[in-house]
């Protein structure tokens, strides 16, 4: 019975793994093709970026992921967002030395940022997204912040019941995906918590424990 628990949890989480929006790959080759008709340069340069980043997610392992090393490609997920929206979009992201070299699931705010982008650029012309990574105490500690407006409050408390469920029905899936598999892969302690501050911003604070990478690991792997 335990073994089977063990493999329906498996299951499970290989089943909420990150996977890039199809919407998301439309709309970044809509822009490359447009970028190839005025700007040739940053057309390449948005090509080997996508490349990059579906490299890095079609190849992922079951093997957490090097804080620093998953960042750069988080960075590049921006990049192309950032290509497709121009100055409606900043970003800022600070990376505690304490936290560079923590193991964390693979893409894990990529879902995230990009809930941020989509909600916070419906009802505004400019929206600004910082991320900072650190350790407190035996935790990594992962603040994603946008100034995108946050929600209404009813919606908000609709959200944080949504994320408590086993299942999720409709809407947040990214949320909720990546709240669930934290919780199924180190305990229902971590996970996700929100805060709103409606008309104003959108604050997640993703909570896992900490695991550094072992100095005998290719922390390249």
């Amino acid at each position: 019975k335990k073994e089977l628990i063990l493999v329906q949890k498996g299951t499970e989480i290989q089943n909420l793994k990150i996977q890039f929006n199809p919407h998301f790959l439309f709309n970044i080759l809509e822009t490359i093709r447009y970028a190839i008709l005025v700007d040739t340069k940053k057309a390449l340069e948005m090509i080997m970026e996508l490349s990059r980043l579906l490299r890095y997610s079609v190849n992922r392992s079951d093997k957490p992921a090097v804080l620093v090393d998953d960042f750069e490609y988080i960075e590049s997920y921006l990049n192309l967002q950032k290509n497709r929206f121009g100055d409606r979009l900043s970003y800022e992201i600070y990376i505690d030395k304490e936290a560079e070299y923590a193991r964390i699931p693979q893409l894990l705010i990529q879902p995230i940022v990009e809930n941020s982008i989509k909600y916070g650029l419906r009802n505004n012309m400019f929206i600004m997204i910082n991320v900072v990574c650190k350790v407190i105490g035996d935790e990594v500690v992962i603040d994603v912040e946008d100034n995108g407006g946050g929600m209404k409050e009813e919606e908000f408390v609709r959200l944080k019941n949504r994320l408590n469920r086993s299942y999720n029905m409709v809407g947040s899936i990214g949320l909720y995906n990546t709240h669930r598999m934290i919780q199924l892969m180190y305990g229902e302690k971590y996970g996700l918590n929100l805060r709103n501050d409606e008309g104003k911003a959108f604050f997640v604070r993703v909570r896992l424990p900490l695991i550094e990478t072992d100095e005998s690991e290719d922390i390249n792997d």
